[in-house]
This record gives structure tokens, C-alpha cells and sequence, in this order.
């Protein structure tokens, strides 16, 4: 995703009246590295999943501290595969290569889903379409970008 693409993100953000900070930073991959580099705890990176439900292709916004129980996600999203996408898919449905996918899947035109252990938050940091470039933001911006609330992940063993 390019600088302009970024800017329709935010600007929409901006329609919303939903606070933010944009802020750029060394070169990030995953949410361990996110963390590290914005010096956060993990449980404030909130992680965007883009994944192959059924015929479809949608987005799972979830803390880095967590993981995807997929049994539990397909089961909620009534289907009977579900995986990651692979990088190409990714980039095709999101303009954004792994990594840098930022968590507002309705701006992007994907159908969105949010971990409910995001919300347990006030502010959360995330890519925002760049490995270099994060906003910080309220979980209120899930509400606003209608996002359906699910509970579908574990912690990590850290």
C-alpha cells in the first residue's frame, strides 16, 4: 500500500472523528518486533489477519499476544475451511504485503471481525499499511467501522 492509499485510510478515519497518532519507526514484520520497536507491551499490537473463509476473504484483528483458534472462527463464521491467505492473495485483496496490513478491514472493503480481548483496551498500536509506519488509536474504532466482536483466539505461550 502506498502513502497515498494510507492517506484514504485516515481520511475516512478522520470522517469518523476517530482519534489518532500516526508515528513512523524502524522496520517491523511481526508483532514481537512490533512491540519491541514502538515500545509497547504485545498485548497493545493488534495484529491483522487477512484469511480464506469458505469462498471468501476476510479480516481478523486480534492482540499479539493471541493466535487464531481456527475450529472456533469457522465455526462462528459458519463455514468449513478457513485459512491464512498467502502473500499474493493478501496483497491483492488488501494493497498491503504481510506485515503492514493495517486493522481497518471495512476501509479496505473487507468483510472485518475483532477479538473481543482487543477491546479489554483503551488504545492499541497497529501498521497502518506501511513496515514502517504505525498509528495509535482507540478501540472505539472498531464500533465505529462496525466491526462484528468475536471470541475466537488464545494467548500465546510466552
Amino acid at each position: 500500500m502506498t502513502k497515498t492509499e494510507q492517506k484514504h485510510i485516515l481520511e475516512e478515519l478522520d470522517n469518523l472523528d476517530i482519534e489518532y497518532d500516526v508515528y513512523s519507526h524502524g522496520r517491523i514484520h511481526s508483532s514481537e518486533d512490533a512491540a519491541d520497536e514502538r515500545d509497547h507491551d504485545l498485548d497493545e499490537t493488534v495484529k491483522s489477519l487477512v484469511l480464506e473463509a469458505g469462498d471468501g476473504v476476510v479480516l481478523y484483528a486480534l492482540q499479539g499476544n493471541r493466535l487464531v483458534d481456527f475450529e472456533a472462527l469457522a465455526d462462528e463464521l459458519g463455514v468449513d475451511d478457513i485459512s491464512l491467505s498467502d502473500p499474493t492473495t493478501v496483497e491483492e485483496a488488501t494493497g498491503c504485503v504481510v506485515g503492514s496490513v493495517p486493522p481497518f478491514g471495512p476501509c479496505l472493503g473487507l468483510e472485518s471481525y475483532v477479538d473481543e480481548a482487543v477491546l479489554e483496551k483503551d488504545v492499541v498500536h497497529a501498521s497502518i499499511a506501511t513496515h514502517t509506519d504505525s498509528v495509535a488509536v482507540t478501540t472505539d474504532v472498531f464500533d465505529e467501522l462496525d466491526f462484528d466482536v468475536l471470541n475466537c483466539s488464545y494467548e500465546k505461550d510466552m
